[in-house]
Formats: C-alpha cells, structure tokens, sequence
C-alpha cells in the first residue's frame, strides 16, 4: 500500500512540472568549476535543473570540505536560478565514475580502492561488499548520490583492450558476483549504484566508433545479460546502457533500442533508472544525427535519464519538451522517465514528497559528518592494507 501511494505521490510532483523542467529533469549533464559551481554552466539551463550533474575530475578539489562545499554552490546557483525564472526547484542527483583503480575520481580524497580486476583476484564476495560499504559511506558524507559503478560485464578478451583493468572476472558468473556485492555494499549506505555497461561493450573503444556484438540471441542472455542478472536482483537502482548494436536484439544501438530496453525491463526484470552512456560519444555520430535528435530517441526507445557531456545543452530541453508538445504517446513516455528519476531521489533523500513541491522544506539540503568520513576512509585504508599484507605472507 505504502508503496502504491508513493508513487502517487511522485506522480502528482511530476503532474505539476512544466515539459521544459521535465525535459531538464531526465538528462544528466556536467558543469564546470571546483571551488565554486561555474555561474555560466549554471545559467546556460535558464532556470531549469537538470535530474542529474555527473562530476569530473577537474571538479573534485583537494579536500572533502571543499568538494561538499562545490556541490552546495552548485545547489544554490541552481535554486536561485529557478527561483529567479519562475521555475521549480528539484535538486539534481550528484553522480562520478568511483570504480577503483584508474577509474576513481575522488582518490585524492577517499581511500584507495583497487582495480575491479585486483579486487576480483585478492578478495572474496564478502570483502568486496564491505570494500564498497565504506566507499559508499565516504561518498554520502562528500554529498555524493550516484557512482557510476560497478563494470558488471565479464572481462572476455575480446573486451579486454576497451575495459582493461575494469572488470572483476573474465567468466560472467564470477563478474556478476562480484558486482553485484559492491552494488549491495555502496546501496547499504544511501548511494545509489549504476549497473555498467548493459549489454556490454565489445571490443571497440565507443568513444571512437560504432560496435556490433554479432552472437544468437540465446548465447546474448546466457553470455552477456547474464553477468548483469544478479545486480538485478538484488535491487541495483541504475543500469548504464551501452552503445553497442547487438543485431540478434534489433540493428540499433541499444540505448535506441525499444527491444532492448524492453528486454531489460521484462527479461531480466529491471525496474531501476535506466541511464544512457554518453550521448557525444562517436559511436552515435552515424548518419548525421544530432545530439537533440539522438536525446530524444533514447527516451522514447525507453531511457529515462540521458547522459551528455557537451557545454550546450538547453538545445536538448527544448527538443525533448517540442517532442513532448506534439506527441502524446512521447509525453507519456516523458512523464514515466522523470518519474523513474524522481524515485532515485526519493531513495537517497534528497526530497521529501510529503511536502508541497514548491515548500522550502521539499528539499532535504545534505549536512555532512566529517567524523563518519574519516572513521570510514580509516576503516577502508585498514581493511585494504590488512588485505593486501596477507596476501604477501
């Protein structure tokens, strides 16, 4: 019941939104600055609040008060920004790649954490979980949401060229354990975890170019979907979607695929937010399509939050909330998306659907405790290093 009434709720804040602050609402975006949120990246949204900032390693300074320190500038330029242009506020989801290893954004900040490859060799289920626990707890306290982790695909070599050191086993049962307990460790503390790369990545490098995975359908689930099915259920609130083309699903790269996220919602059972990987990226560059054109296909094939990492990006408000002006069956897909974001931040108590949307008290600002910072970031620098010293015996 509690449940059913929840959404209720959340469906009634989505109701009131206007399809330009829906629009914003489903991408993820990120904006310059490391001291203080850059008022121009700020401004360019014209007082709507993207669902999502994704931080980079330029934006994370040197200290954990500095970092929490950025985030609230960036929360308050946004508040004000809404505020001033008649827009709602709905604090954006603060996410970043914490996987370990080279792909670890606040390492001059957090303790060490290994490669998953390291991680899948040295420690067992358990270890990993509680390895991601304490990264989860030190993420909380820095007023982070969202980590863009685990690599959930087995580490075959055909993908060891494009993912290297970043997944925890070349066999899918074993890679898919092991995510699935540092989705279990990270979510134990109120951060959300994002399931990457569905269905997997091949061995192009799709930054630069397009890929096919040209396997039958049965060896798709049982080789590829399957290394992902246990993060599943157990409850991982995101999955990242590659841009790979498996032609055995639909001969379309999968965040566009309408089959394929199908398959991810009713196969597999995935009722999370479902995220694209990097709309810029040039493996979506084929046939001339634009950023607006590809934003907009990836919601109506079924994405809810779209990722872009360009520096103009009211161009894609505005072409997702026209789509949703002219289109009723888009609206409606629109509508469904913001409400899988909308839930994300429910789960990680950024608001408070209890309240009026316009309420001051809507909003639940982060305060941070530095004691629980440092006593997590020691706890993981001794259970890493009592580890690693074992291991040497």
């Amino acid at each position: 019941m509690a449940s059913s009434q929840n959404e209720e709720a959340l469906r009634a804040i989505v109701s009131k939104l206007s399809l330009e602050e829906k629009a914003a609402q489903v991408l993820m975006v990120n904006i310059t600055g490391s001291k203080t949120a850059d008022a121009k990246s700020i401004a360019s949204f014209k007082g709507t609040v993207p669902g999502a900032v994704l931080l980079f390693g330029y934006n994370i300074a040197d200290t954990p008060q500095a970092v929490e320190d950025f985030l609230e500038s960036a929360v308050q330029g946004f508040q004000e920004a809404a505020r001033h242009s008649g827009h709602t506020f709905i604090p954006p989801l603060f996410a970043l790649d914490n996987e370990g290893g080279t792909v670890y954004r606040t390492r001059r900040i957090t303790a060490p954490l290994p490669a998953a490859e390291e991680i899948g060799k040295r420690f067992s289920v358990e270890e990993t979980e509680e390895l991601y626990r304490l990264l989860g707890q030190q993420m909380r306290e820095l007023g982070l949401h969202l980590n863009l982790a685990p690599v959930a695909e087995a580490g075959t070599e055909d993908v060891a060229t494009a993912l290297g050191t970043r997944t925890f086993s070349s066999e899918p049962e074993q890679a898919g354990q092991y995510a699935a307990a540092a989705v279990r460790g990270m979510q134990n503390t109120g951060i959300l975890a994002a399931v990457k790369h569905f269905p997997g990545n091949s061995a192009a490098d799709l930054h630069k170019g397009a890929a096919e995975l040209t396997v039958d359908y049965e060896t798709f689930l049982s080789r590829y979907c399957s290394a992902f099915q246990p993060s599943i259920t157990d409850g991982a609130a995101a999955a990242l979607i590659s841009h790979i083309t498996v032609p055995a699903v639909e001969a379309a790269p999968f965040c566009f695929s309408a089959k394929g996220i199908a398959l991810l919602r009713n196969v597999l059972g995935f009722s999370g937010l479902i995220i694209t990987d990097d709309i810029a990226m040039q493996a979506l560059n084929r046939n001339g399509a634009s950023p607006e054109e590809n934003a907009v296909r990836a919601i109506a094939a079924g994405c809810d939050m779209v990722m872009c990492s360009l520096s103009k990006i009211y161009p894609l408000v505005e072409a997702i909330a026209e789509k949703a002006r002219t289109d009723t069956a888009f609206a409606k897909r629109l509508d469904e998306a913001v409400l899988h974001v909308l839930t994300a931040k429910q789960k990680v108590q950024l608001i408070d659907t209890s309240k009026p949307i316009a309420a001051d008290n809507f909003f639940i600002p982060h305060t941070p405790d530095w004691e629980k910072f440092r006593h997590a970031k020691e706890a993981a620098v001794v259970y890493e290093r009592r580890k690693v010293d074992a291991s040497d015996e």
